[in-house]
C-alpha cells in the first residue's frame, strides 16, 4: 500500500483514482471545447434563422419587373429606407449586365427584424426612371 501521495495513478479497490487536478482540468477543457462548439452552433442557428428572415424581402424583390416605374417600386418597397447612387465602381460593373441602358441605381435597404444584417435591393432605372434591372445582397 502506497502512504505517500503521488501524481500517479493511485489503485484503490479495482478502479483508478486520479488526483483531483486533473479531473478538474479535464472538466475545465471539456468544457471550453463544448462552449467553442456551442458558439459556434449559435452562428450557424443564426444565419439560418436570418435565411427565413430574408423569404418576404426576396419575394418583395421578385415583384419588381422591368419597365416598371419608381414610383411602382416604392409602393411595392415601402418601409424600405432608399439611396440613391451614380453608377460608379460594383454599381457599374453590374449595370452593364443588363439589356437596356442605366442612368442610376436606387438602394433599398431594411434590417432584417432581430438581427443586425441588413437586406439590400439594388433597383436600376434608365433616364425614364424605369426599371432595367435589379440585384439584391445583404450586408452585417
Amino acid at each position: 500500500m502506497i502512504k505517500t501521495r503521488s501524481i500517479r495513478y493511485l489503485r484503490l479497490s479495482g478502479r483508478t483514482a486520479r488526483p483531483r487536478w486533473v479531473t478538474r482540468i479535464t472538466i475545465v477543457c471539456v468544457a471550453v471545447f463544448l462552449s467553442c462548439g456551442c458558439q459556434k452552433k449559435a452562428k450557424e442557428l443564426s444565419q439560418l434563422e436570418d435565411a427565413y428572415k430574408v423569404v418576404p424581402f426576396i419575394e418583395k424583390q421578385l415583384k419588381i419587373q422591368d419597365e416598371m416605374t419608381e414610383k411602382e417600386v416604392d409602393e411595392i418597397l415601402a418601409g424600405f429606407t432608399s439611396l440613391v447612387e451614380p453608377l460608379e465602381g460594383e454599381h457599374k460593373l453590374a449595370a452593364d449586365m443588363f439589356k437596356k441602358k442605366s442612368a442610376f441605381v436606387k438602394i433599398y435597404d431594411r434590417r432584417l427584424p432581430g438581427s443586425e444584417r441588413h437586406f439590400l435591393i439594388q433597383v436600376y432605372f434608365d433616364e425614364e426612371h424605369r426599371v432595367v434591372g435589379r440585384t439584391c445582397s445583404g450586408k452585417e
